[in-house]
């Protein structure tokens, strides 16, 4: 399932991962 383009907290968009790891993932809001 991808979360690209989904609205995090009805205030940030996220637009890109950047990254992903053991410990999560990081994107590009």
């Amino acid at each position: 399932m991808s979360d690209l383009g989904r609205l995090v907290a009805g205030r940030y968009r996220l637009v890109e991962r950047i990254g992903r790891g053991g410990m999560g993932t990081v994107w590009r809001a």
